[in-house]
Protein backbone atom coordinates (compact mmCIF):
# COMPACT_ATOMS: atom_id res chain seq x y z
CA UNK A 1 0.00 0.00 0.00
CA UNK A 2 1.52 3.59 -0.98
CA UNK A 3 2.63 6.08 2.03
CA UNK A 4 -0.89 7.94 0.70
CA UNK A 5 -3.08 5.47 0.82
CA UNK A 6 -2.03 4.59 4.11
CA UNK A 7 -2.37 8.05 5.46
CA UNK A 8 -6.02 7.85 4.15
CA UNK A 9 -7.05 4.73 5.15
CA UNK A 10 -5.41 5.65 9.03
CA UNK A 11 -7.94 8.72 8.36
CA UNK A 12 -11.09 7.02 7.54
CA UNK A 13 -10.09 5.17 10.93
CA UNK A 14 -10.27 8.39 12.93
CA UNK A 15 -13.33 10.18 10.88
CA UNK A 16 -17.07 10.08 10.79
CA UNK A 17 -18.76 10.92 7.57
CA UNK A 18 -22.95 12.39 7.61
CA UNK A 19 -25.32 11.14 5.45
CA UNK A 20 -24.63 14.12 3.46
CA UNK A 21 -22.27 13.47 0.46
CA UNK A 22 -21.25 17.32 0.14
CA UNK A 23 -20.63 17.66 3.94
CA UNK A 24 -18.24 15.91 5.96
CA UNK A 25 -17.11 16.27 9.53
CA UNK A 26 -14.85 14.75 12.14
CA UNK A 27 -15.80 13.14 15.44
CA UNK A 28 -15.55 15.69 18.29
CA UNK A 29 -14.95 12.39 20.49
CA UNK A 30 -11.45 11.61 18.86
CA UNK A 31 -10.45 15.11 18.34
CA UNK A 32 -8.95 18.10 20.19
CA UNK A 33 -8.34 17.42 24.23
CA UNK A 34 -9.21 14.02 23.60
CA UNK A 35 -6.66 12.97 20.86
CA UNK A 36 -2.98 12.15 21.28
CA UNK A 37 -0.61 14.57 19.51
CA UNK A 38 1.19 12.02 17.50
CA UNK A 39 -2.20 10.48 16.56
CA UNK A 40 -3.16 13.96 15.35
CA UNK A 41 -0.44 14.96 13.54
CA UNK A 42 -0.60 11.93 11.55
CA UNK A 43 -4.56 12.59 11.04
CA UNK A 44 -3.41 16.40 9.48
CA UNK A 45 -0.72 14.49 7.57
CA UNK A 46 -3.67 12.23 5.70
CA UNK A 47 -5.74 14.90 5.43
CA UNK A 48 -2.63 17.14 3.46
CA UNK A 49 -1.76 14.11 1.27
CA UNK A 50 -5.32 13.28 0.54
CA UNK A 51 -7.88 15.87 1.29
CA UNK A 52 -11.19 14.39 1.72
CA UNK A 53 -13.69 16.93 1.11
CA UNK A 54 -13.73 20.35 0.03
CA UNK A 55 -15.38 20.89 2.98
CA UNK A 56 -12.07 20.25 5.79
CA UNK A 57 -8.88 21.81 5.27
CA UNK A 58 -5.69 20.54 7.38
CA UNK A 59 -2.25 22.17 7.32
CA UNK A 60 1.17 22.35 9.51
CA UNK A 61 3.94 25.14 9.87
CA UNK A 62 6.17 23.28 8.29
CA UNK A 63 6.67 21.56 5.54
CA UNK A 64 7.66 18.46 7.03
CA UNK A 65 7.25 16.78 10.03
CA UNK A 66 10.45 17.02 11.08
CA UNK A 67 10.22 20.92 10.58
CA UNK A 68 6.77 21.26 11.77
CA UNK A 69 6.01 22.22 15.90
CA UNK A 70 1.86 23.43 15.18
CA UNK A 71 -1.06 21.16 13.13
CA UNK A 72 -4.01 21.71 12.33
CA UNK A 73 -7.00 20.50 11.07
CA UNK A 74 -10.25 23.47 9.88
CA UNK A 75 -13.97 23.76 8.89
CA UNK A 76 -16.66 26.14 8.90
CA UNK A 77 -18.86 23.97 10.96
CA UNK A 78 -16.44 22.20 13.22
CA UNK A 79 -14.50 25.08 13.83
CA UNK A 80 -10.41 24.76 14.39
CA UNK A 81 -8.75 21.81 16.03
CA UNK A 82 -4.64 22.43 17.11
CA UNK A 83 -2.17 20.53 18.73
CA UNK A 84 1.96 22.08 19.26
CA UNK A 85 3.96 18.93 19.50
CA UNK A 86 6.00 19.15 22.81
CA UNK A 87 8.83 21.64 23.06
CA UNK A 88 6.87 23.95 21.18
CA UNK A 89 7.83 26.11 23.90
CA UNK A 90 9.66 26.30 26.70
CA UNK A 91 7.30 26.90 29.87
CA UNK A 92 6.28 25.35 33.58
CA UNK A 93 2.63 24.45 32.34
CA UNK A 94 3.80 21.13 30.93
CA UNK A 95 6.02 19.95 28.27
CA UNK A 96 5.59 22.62 25.78
CA UNK A 97 2.93 21.03 23.86
CA UNK A 98 -0.88 21.72 23.39
CA UNK A 99 -3.86 21.14 22.10
CA UNK A 100 -6.74 22.89 21.50
CA UNK A 101 -10.04 23.49 20.05
CA UNK A 102 -11.63 26.92 18.50
CA UNK A 103 -15.62 26.95 18.16
CA UNK A 104 -17.26 28.81 15.20
CA UNK A 105 -18.97 30.68 18.21
CA UNK A 106 -15.63 32.05 19.01
CA UNK A 107 -15.27 29.23 22.48
CA UNK A 108 -12.11 27.89 23.01
CA UNK A 109 -10.17 25.33 25.12
CA UNK A 110 -6.82 24.57 25.27
CA UNK A 111 -5.22 21.61 27.21
CA UNK A 112 -1.40 21.83 28.14
CA UNK A 113 0.42 18.28 27.27
CA UNK A 114 1.84 16.65 30.24
CA UNK A 115 -0.63 18.41 33.10
CA UNK A 116 -3.97 18.56 34.40
CA UNK A 117 -4.04 22.51 33.41
CA UNK A 118 -7.01 23.62 31.54
CA UNK A 119 -7.56 27.08 30.08
CA UNK A 120 -10.41 28.90 27.90
CA UNK A 121 -12.86 31.57 26.93
CA UNK A 122 -14.94 30.37 29.60
CA UNK A 123 -12.06 30.06 32.39
CA UNK A 124 -8.64 29.59 33.47
CA UNK A 125 -8.52 26.22 35.70
CA UNK A 126 -5.18 27.65 37.55
CA UNK A 127 -6.38 31.43 37.60
CA UNK A 128 -7.58 33.08 40.70
CA UNK A 129 -10.84 34.88 40.25
CA UNK A 130 -10.47 38.27 38.90
CA UNK A 131 -6.97 39.99 38.24
CA UNK A 132 -4.08 38.14 40.01
CA UNK A 133 -1.76 40.68 41.89
CA UNK A 134 1.56 41.83 40.94
CA UNK A 135 4.51 39.30 42.36
CA UNK A 136 6.02 41.06 45.56
CA UNK A 137 9.55 40.62 43.98
CA UNK A 138 9.01 42.37 40.58
CA UNK A 139 10.78 45.91 40.87
CA UNK A 140 8.17 48.41 39.81
CA UNK A 141 8.52 51.16 37.19
CA UNK A 142 6.11 53.71 35.92
CA UNK A 143 5.97 55.10 32.38
CA UNK A 144 5.70 58.75 32.56
CA UNK A 145 4.42 61.07 30.03
CA UNK A 146 0.48 61.47 28.49
CA UNK A 147 1.15 60.40 24.81
CA UNK A 148 2.68 57.36 22.78
CA UNK A 149 5.27 56.02 24.99
CA UNK A 150 7.44 52.59 24.46
CA UNK A 151 9.31 50.94 27.79
CA UNK A 152 11.87 48.00 27.31
CA UNK A 153 10.58 45.41 30.04
CA UNK A 154 12.46 42.28 28.15
CA UNK A 155 14.87 41.93 31.32
CA UNK A 156 12.05 40.51 33.43
CA UNK A 157 10.31 40.35 36.46
CA UNK A 158 9.10 43.81 36.76
CA UNK A 159 5.31 45.57 37.20
CA UNK A 160 4.99 48.10 34.48
CA UNK A 161 2.67 50.73 34.97
CA UNK A 162 1.43 52.72 31.90
CA UNK A 163 1.53 56.00 31.78
CA UNK A 164 -1.64 58.20 30.59
CA UNK A 165 -1.58 57.87 27.01
CA UNK A 166 -0.90 54.29 25.39
CA UNK A 167 2.10 52.14 25.86
CA UNK A 168 4.29 49.86 23.68
CA UNK A 169 5.87 47.38 26.50
CA UNK A 170 8.34 44.75 25.56
CA UNK A 171 8.12 41.71 27.78
CA UNK A 172 10.43 39.87 29.62
CA UNK A 173 9.80 36.25 31.39
CA UNK A 174 7.63 37.40 35.08
CA UNK A 175 6.34 40.94 33.55
CA UNK A 176 3.11 42.22 34.40
CA UNK A 177 1.74 44.91 32.26
CA UNK A 178 -0.61 47.44 33.24
CA UNK A 179 -1.65 49.22 30.09
CA UNK A 180 -1.66 52.97 30.06
CA UNK A 181 -5.57 55.10 30.32
CA UNK A 182 -4.89 56.79 27.09
CA UNK A 183 -5.62 54.20 25.21
CA UNK A 184 -8.79 53.87 22.52
CA UNK A 185 -8.36 50.12 22.54
CA UNK A 186 -6.79 49.41 19.29
CA UNK A 187 -8.36 48.90 16.25
CA UNK A 188 -10.25 51.14 14.32
CA UNK A 189 -11.06 53.02 17.66
CA UNK A 190 -7.90 54.11 17.94
CA UNK A 191 -3.93 53.14 19.05
CA UNK A 192 -4.01 50.69 22.23
CA UNK A 193 -1.62 48.92 24.89
CA UNK A 194 0.81 46.73 23.20
CA UNK A 195 3.25 43.84 24.70
CA UNK A 196 5.65 43.34 22.14
CA UNK A 197 7.89 40.29 22.08
CA UNK A 198 10.00 41.10 19.29
CA UNK A 199 13.03 40.41 21.58
CA UNK A 200 12.43 37.07 21.44
CA UNK A 201 13.21 34.16 19.23
CA UNK A 202 11.39 31.98 21.22
CA UNK A 203 7.92 30.25 20.80
CA UNK A 204 5.23 32.23 22.73
CA UNK A 205 1.37 31.37 23.52
CA UNK A 206 -0.67 34.70 24.45
CA UNK A 207 -4.07 33.81 26.02
CA UNK A 208 -5.44 37.72 26.07
CA UNK A 209 -8.68 36.72 26.92
CA UNK A 210 -7.82 35.69 30.59
CA UNK A 211 -4.44 37.89 30.41
CA UNK A 212 -1.51 35.04 30.69
CA UNK A 213 1.35 34.59 28.38
CA UNK A 214 3.46 31.50 28.07
CA UNK A 215 6.90 30.56 27.01
CA UNK A 216 9.67 32.50 25.56
CA UNK A 217 9.87 35.98 27.17
CA UNK A 218 6.13 35.63 27.68
CA UNK A 219 6.28 33.21 31.02
CA UNK A 220 4.80 34.56 33.25
CA UNK A 221 3.33 37.48 32.08
CA UNK A 222 -0.23 38.88 32.92
CA UNK A 223 -2.09 42.14 30.84
CA UNK A 224 -3.82 44.61 32.53
CA UNK A 225 -5.70 46.84 29.68
CA UNK A 226 -3.42 45.34 27.29
CA UNK A 227 -5.47 45.25 23.83
CA UNK A 228 -2.56 44.22 21.01
CA UNK A 229 -0.05 41.93 20.94
CA UNK A 230 3.27 41.29 18.71
CA UNK A 231 4.58 37.98 18.78
CA UNK A 232 8.38 36.96 18.92
CA UNK A 233 10.53 35.65 15.88
CA UNK A 234 9.82 32.09 16.19
CA UNK A 235 6.69 30.55 15.13
CA UNK A 236 3.41 31.64 17.87
CA UNK A 237 0.14 31.16 19.16
CA UNK A 238 -1.93 34.36 19.44
CA UNK A 239 -5.35 34.13 21.09
CA UNK A 240 -7.49 37.37 20.81
CA UNK A 241 -9.86 38.39 23.65
CA UNK A 242 -13.57 38.02 22.81
CA UNK A 243 -14.11 41.73 22.81
CA UNK A 244 -11.29 42.25 20.46
CA UNK A 245 -7.54 42.48 20.21
CA UNK A 246 -4.76 43.75 17.59
CA UNK A 247 -2.84 40.33 17.13
CA UNK A 248 0.59 40.94 15.28
CA UNK A 249 2.40 37.29 14.66
CA UNK A 250 6.15 39.01 14.89
CA UNK A 251 7.33 36.59 12.26
CA UNK A 252 6.79 33.43 10.47
CA UNK A 253 4.76 30.08 10.87
CA UNK A 254 2.47 31.84 13.70
CA UNK A 255 -1.35 31.30 14.10
CA UNK A 256 -3.54 34.14 14.90
CA UNK A 257 -6.73 33.84 16.66
CA UNK A 258 -9.62 36.47 16.47
CA UNK A 259 -12.04 35.57 19.23
CA UNK A 260 -14.26 38.27 18.88
CA UNK A 261 -14.48 42.17 18.19
CA UNK A 262 -16.53 44.20 16.31
CA UNK A 263 -14.41 47.37 15.49
CA UNK A 264 -12.00 45.83 12.81
CA UNK A 265 -9.28 44.60 15.22
CA UNK A 266 -6.01 43.80 13.39
CA UNK A 267 -4.76 40.40 12.22
CA UNK A 268 -1.49 41.12 11.03
CA UNK A 269 0.73 38.79 9.44
CA UNK A 270 3.97 40.00 9.93
CA UNK A 271 5.68 37.25 7.71
CA UNK A 272 5.20 34.01 5.61
CA UNK A 273 3.03 30.75 6.48
CA UNK A 274 0.95 32.49 9.11
CA UNK A 275 -2.33 31.33 9.36
CA UNK A 276 -5.01 33.54 10.37
CA UNK A 277 -8.03 32.32 12.47
CA UNK A 278 -11.26 34.31 11.91
CA UNK A 279 -14.41 33.39 13.95
CA UNK A 280 -17.22 35.81 14.69
CA UNK A 281 -15.55 39.43 15.01
CA UNK A 282 -15.14 42.08 12.26
CA UNK A 283 -11.36 41.07 11.87
CA UNK A 284 -8.88 43.75 9.26
CA UNK A 285 -5.95 41.80 7.39
CA UNK A 286 -3.10 44.37 7.48
CA UNK A 287 -0.47 44.00 4.91
CA UNK A 288 2.23 46.48 6.86
CA UNK A 289 5.88 46.26 4.86
CA UNK A 290 7.37 48.31 7.75
CA UNK A 291 7.15 45.16 10.20
CA UNK A 292 8.34 41.57 8.24
CA UNK A 293 5.68 41.51 5.57
CA UNK A 294 6.76 41.50 2.03
CA UNK A 295 5.66 41.00 -1.31
CA UNK A 296 5.84 37.24 -2.16
CA UNK A 297 5.29 36.31 1.41
CA UNK A 298 2.20 33.64 1.54
CA UNK A 299 0.01 33.38 4.30
CA UNK A 300 -3.83 31.44 4.68
CA UNK A 301 -6.84 32.79 6.27
CA UNK A 302 -9.49 30.26 7.82
CA UNK A 303 -12.70 31.90 8.39
CA UNK A 304 -12.95 34.75 6.14
CA UNK A 305 -16.32 36.38 6.12
CA UNK A 306 -17.65 39.50 4.73
CA UNK A 307 -21.07 39.07 6.52
CA UNK A 308 -19.20 39.50 9.63
CA UNK A 309 -17.47 42.48 8.42
CA UNK A 310 -14.21 41.44 8.07
CA UNK A 311 -11.41 43.27 5.69
CA UNK A 312 -8.64 43.39 3.59
CA UNK A 313 -6.72 46.52 5.06
CA UNK A 314 -4.46 47.74 1.16
CA UNK A 315 -3.80 50.83 2.79
CA UNK A 316 0.00 50.76 3.55
CA UNK A 317 0.58 48.78 -0.14
CA UNK A 318 -1.21 51.63 -2.05
CA UNK A 319 -0.01 54.72 -0.10
CA UNK A 320 3.69 55.25 -1.18
CA UNK A 321 4.93 53.03 1.57
CA UNK A 322 7.51 51.37 0.20
CA UNK A 323 7.16 47.42 0.24
CA UNK A 324 9.69 45.07 0.43
CA UNK A 325 9.85 41.74 -1.95
CA UNK A 326 10.80 37.77 -1.35
CA UNK A 327 12.50 38.54 -4.54
CA UNK A 328 14.07 41.69 -6.34
CA UNK A 329 14.28 45.60 -5.00
CA UNK A 330 11.82 47.58 -3.50
CA UNK A 331 8.40 48.80 -4.87
CA UNK A 332 6.49 51.74 -4.48
CA UNK A 333 2.80 51.52 -5.42
CA UNK A 334 1.40 54.17 -7.81
CA UNK A 335 -1.85 54.28 -6.74
CA UNK A 336 -2.31 57.68 -5.41
CA UNK A 337 -0.90 59.23 -7.99
CA UNK A 338 -1.83 60.43 -11.55
CA UNK A 339 0.33 57.90 -13.07
CA UNK A 340 -2.16 55.09 -11.60
CA UNK A 341 -3.78 52.73 -13.79
CA UNK A 342 -7.45 54.10 -14.17
CA UNK A 343 -6.70 56.82 -12.52
CA UNK A 344 -9.84 59.39 -11.45
CA UNK A 345 -9.26 62.94 -10.57
CA UNK A 346 -12.08 63.03 -9.21
CA UNK A 347 -11.00 60.84 -6.02
CA UNK A 348 -7.32 60.93 -7.10
CA UNK A 349 -6.46 56.71 -7.12
CA UNK A 350 -6.48 54.47 -9.78
CA UNK A 351 -9.13 51.64 -9.90
CA UNK A 352 -8.79 48.90 -7.32
CA UNK A 353 -9.65 46.43 -10.27
CA UNK A 354 -6.57 46.83 -11.88
CA UNK A 355 -4.49 46.39 -8.60
CA UNK A 356 -6.08 44.14 -6.71
CA UNK A 357 -7.41 40.45 -8.35
CA UNK A 358 -9.48 37.40 -6.84
CA UNK A 359 -8.21 34.12 -8.50
CA UNK A 360 -10.83 31.69 -7.13
CA UNK A 361 -9.39 27.64 -7.17
CA UNK A 362 -10.20 24.93 -5.44
CA UNK A 363 -8.67 24.97 -1.95
CA UNK A 364 -10.34 29.16 -1.99
CA UNK A 365 -10.06 32.38 -3.64
CA UNK A 366 -6.76 33.80 -3.24
CA UNK A 367 -5.93 37.51 -3.31
CA UNK A 368 -3.84 38.76 -5.88
CA UNK A 369 -2.14 42.16 -5.74
CA UNK A 370 -0.24 44.27 -8.39
CA UNK A 371 1.56 47.85 -6.98
CA UNK A 372 1.38 49.21 -10.04
CA UNK A 373 -1.90 48.39 -11.33
CA UNK A 374 -1.06 45.60 -13.84
CA UNK A 375 -2.48 42.63 -12.38
CA UNK A 376 -4.15 41.44 -15.51
CA UNK A 377 -0.55 40.73 -16.66
CA UNK A 378 -0.13 39.07 -13.46
CA UNK A 379 0.65 39.86 -9.75
CA UNK A 380 1.63 38.47 -6.98
CA UNK A 381 -0.75 36.40 -4.10
CA UNK A 382 -0.72 37.92 -0.60
CA UNK A 383 -3.17 36.07 0.90
CA UNK A 384 -4.90 32.89 0.78
CA UNK A 385 -8.73 32.85 1.91
CA UNK A 386 -9.33 28.94 2.20
CA UNK A 387 -12.97 27.63 1.31
CA UNK A 388 -14.12 31.17 0.53
CA UNK A 389 -15.54 31.05 -3.14
CA UNK A 390 -17.71 33.55 -5.44
CA UNK A 391 -16.14 36.42 -4.80
CA UNK A 392 -14.38 39.40 -6.66
CA UNK A 393 -12.65 42.75 -6.35
CA UNK A 394 -16.07 44.76 -7.16
CA UNK A 395 -18.31 42.18 -4.58
CA UNK A 396 -15.48 42.83 -2.27
CA UNK A 397 -15.48 46.99 -2.87
CA UNK A 398 -18.91 47.10 -3.05
CA UNK A 399 -19.49 45.29 0.57
CA UNK A 400 -16.85 47.89 1.91
CA UNK A 401 -14.14 45.14 2.67
CA UNK A 402 -11.44 46.65 1.12
CA UNK A 403 -9.62 49.49 2.88
CA UNK A 404 -7.06 51.70 0.09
Amino acid sequence: MSDARALKTHANDLMKWGDDDDCAWIDRGNFGLQMPIPSFVTLVDALIVVPPQPAWTAGRNGATDAGSSIYWTYSREGGLHLAATPGFMSTASGDGGFTMTVDPSGEWKLHFDGTNKTIGSEHDDDAPTGVPLPPAGNAVVTIPGTGAASYNASAGHLTVNGGLGWDTISGGVGDYMIGGAGTLGGGLAGRGNCAVYSSSSASILVDMENGFGYGGNAEGNVYVNINQVRGSLGANVLIGNSHGSDLKSGGNNSVLISTGGNAGFEMRPDGRGNVLVSTIGADRVVFDPTHGWKLGYDNLMLGFNIGHGDTLDLRMLLDGTAIKQASGPNIVSNFHTSLASGYNAATGTGDISAYLAIDDRADGSHVIFSPTGNVAAGGTDILSLSMVHGITTQSLNAAHALMV
